[in-house]
């Protein structure tokens, strides 16, 4: 009998989805390692297994679902976490069959192929698409499934405790989206779609192991983080990739403005073309605000971007449409695989070696999954092996300890009372409102009895600008009493002396490039720069110019180093001026000749005049050496 056609195409489709599902990572569990990435990996992971409050306990740029998006082994999350990887992959595959069936056959197989190579590359991008899919649904199209509709609302919702970059799109996306449903007067999807994502919030979050009423903190938070990480954590890209980014991000806007010109006269197509510009901005924001292998993120979702957009407007294009459209796909996919490769250094033949390795890797998994989780538990004992501190382990016991520097993952590993400051990771405290969170918190009765200490940064800063105020209530409250393969152990002073005040010993404006000098003695700085109107406007487009200052010690004029305008304004230890552990070790000890500096000079960055007010105001507190009865100040 001969089998009805939609049956056969059913089959067909559940087999290839299959297919795809096995290529699609799975099993994969990060190593652990004593790095800048890792080791916040390995935080957010333990503390959505402890379960910490993230917005209270934990502050970072991912959520207590950060896990699904990378991981280390936990026992306690493994399963939870395996079932959610499996789930959202088997929506993604769903949402990408179903509407890839409005597109013409090669352009829906292209789709299909390269959205499945993202999902295992870069699962950012295929959560940004899944995104605006989901919003498609929910308010342009007329008749949509309604489980898919759920189903895709309720991954929106859940993406917003992944990242905060997720959180800010999928709200604004769903602010756009009920206030059009307004606008159309449509009552019942209206109620279905704010039901189904609040629920889905709010049930996310408790499974989650939050509690309700931390959910203000946890947005208030994010928001914090959001607006002083472009600030702090930018990086130029070198000319030849802007280049790609701008044609990739110029040629995506440019097919969108040609879609909504040939469909302008639906209302729909004004609400997803508008979605379509924000998501597009998004990623361009999380691509080029930190310039380094971030910008794969643009191409990753842009080459789906492009290939799909037809999906989301009334028909299949037209004459003048594709004038644009297909030259856009060109440009998208050119420019992606010269700044992924560029960047990655993947290849073709590396993506079809891994597609072999992975098939693999995941059926064999599936035969024997207990062997799985055996490997995922091997994996993690290895690299807490490599990270043993036998003697700090020994000297700490049961009591609770931070780690200050970037290497968390030596506490985790080392199976210590863990107890980390909100911002665990002190580059990450962007304002001075972070900062003061995390000085208080080394100020209050609850502050770990010990602290591992390794003075680091990134990008070049000056080191001891990052987390500044709780790096003075370390030197004021703490005394050193042993090294272990380069990490200090603090432990906290029975007498510690708590939080003080300062005294103001000069306040006063320089222009950039001029020289200012130091007081004598121990003096803490705060410099108060300000950006003009088109500085503003660059800012939120793409990132301002790296501001670094060059510091005059009593020996030697020092290279000059990065500082974050935000933090600067709080404030920092300009003399003695902390580089390096000893130079901390010695401040501690009363020894502070070597670090001290007479002066400073602010160097312009480029076109400064044109981002920058040419005055800079500074102010300079007096302090007590720290090893004297009477303590330090703190800010």
């Amino acid at each position: 009998m001969k089998v009805p056609l939609r049956r056969t195409e059913l089959i067909v489709t559940v087999v290839f989805g299959l297919v795809v599902l096995f290529y699609l990572p799975l099993f994969k569990k990060d190593a652990l390692a004593a790095t800048l990435d890792n080791s916040w990996v390995a935080v957010i992971t333990w503390a959505a297994a402890k379960p910490l409050q993230f917005g209270r306990d934990i502050i970072f740029s991912y959520g207590p679902l950060g896990h699904l998006m990378s991981a280390i082994y936990s026992p306690r999350l493994f399963v939870p976490e395996l079932v959610a990887r499996i789930a959202i992959h088997i929506l993604f595959l769903i949402l990408l069959f179903v509407l890839s069936r409005r597109l013409r056959l090669l352009r829906r197989i292209a789709l299909i192929l390269s959205a499945t190579v993202v999902a295992q590359y870069n699962p950012q991008g295929m959560y940004l698409f899944m995104i605006v899919a989901a919003a498609w649904l929910a308010f342009v199209e007329p008749s949509p499934n309604r489980a898919l509709l759920m189903s895709g609302l309720a991954f929106n919702a859940a993406t917003c405790f992944v990242k905060g970059t997720f959180l800010f799109f999928t709200l604004a996306v769903m602010i756009l989206g009920l206030t059009y449903l307004i606008w159309q007067r449509a009552v019942r999807p209206l109620a279905l779609s704010l039901l189904s994502f609040t629920l889905a919030f709010l049930a996310v979050w408790l499974l989650a192991g939050q509690q309700l009423s931390g959910i203000p903190a946890y947005l208030s938070s994010s928001f914090e983080i959001a607006s002083g990480y472009g600030q702090a954590m930018s990086l130029q890209p070198r000319a030849a990739i802007l280049a790609a980014g701008l044609a990739g991000f110029g040629s995506g806007n440019l097919q969108i403005m040609a879609a909504l010109v040939r469909h302008r006269g639906e209302r729909g197509a004004w609400f997803i073309s508008l979605v379509l510009g924000l998501a597009l901005f998004t990623v361009w924001k999380l691509s080029f605000t930190r310039a380094d292998d971030h910008t794969i993120h643009l191409f990753y979702y842009g080459i789906i971007a492009v290939l799909a957009l037809p999906i989301f407007y009334a028909d299949r294009g037209t004459a003048a449409t594709r004038f644009i459209d297909y030259p856009t796909i060109v440009v998208m996919v050119a420019c992606g695989i010269f700044v992924i490769h560029d960047q990655t250094s993947i290849s073709f033949a590396d993506v079809v070696r891994d597609t072999r390795g992975r098939y693999s890797s995941n059926f064999r998994a599936l035969i024997h999954p207990a062997s799985t989780r055996s490997t995922c538990e091997a994996t993690f004992r290895f690299g807490a092996q490599m990270l043993a501190l036998p003697q700090i382990k020994r000297t700490i016991g049961q009591a609770t300890v931070d780690v200050f520097g970037y290497e968390q993952a030596v506490a985790i590993a080392n199976d210590l009372n863990y107890t980390p400051r909100p911002i665990f990771q002190g580059y990450s405290a962007y304002t001075p409102a972070l900062v003061k969170r995390n000085a208080d918190f080394y100020r209050s009765a609850g502050t770990p009895e010990y602290v591992i200490f390794r003075l680091q940064t990134i990008d070049t800063r000056l080191p001891d600008l990052d987390d500044a105020e709780a790096l003075l209530v370390l030197a004021q409250d703490y005394r050193p009493i042993l090294t272990e393969r380069g990490y200090t152990l603090l432990k906290r002073k029975m007498d510690a002396p708590g939080q003080s005040t300062l005294r103001i010993a000069g306040v006063g404006e320089t222009a950039l490039g001029d020289s200012v000098s130091v007081p004598k003695g121990v003096s803490w700085c705060q410099i108060h720069f300000r950006e003009t109107l088109v500085g503003k406007l660059v800012g939120f487009i793409y990132q301002l110019p790296e501001i670094c200052v060059e510091f005059e010690g009593s020996k030697m004029v020092l290279r000059p180093q990065r500082i974050v305008p935000r933090t600067a304004a709080n404030g920092f230890l300009i003399s003695p001026l902390l580089q390096t552990d000893p130079d901390f070790l010695d401040f501690v000890n009363g020894n502070r000749q070597e670090a001290e500096i007479h002066a400073f000079r602010i160097l312009p960055p480029v076109g400064a005049k044109w981002f920058l007010q040419p005055r800079v105001s500074y102010q300079f507190s007096e302090m007590a050496k720290v090893n004297e009865n009477n303590p330090p100040a703190s800010p």
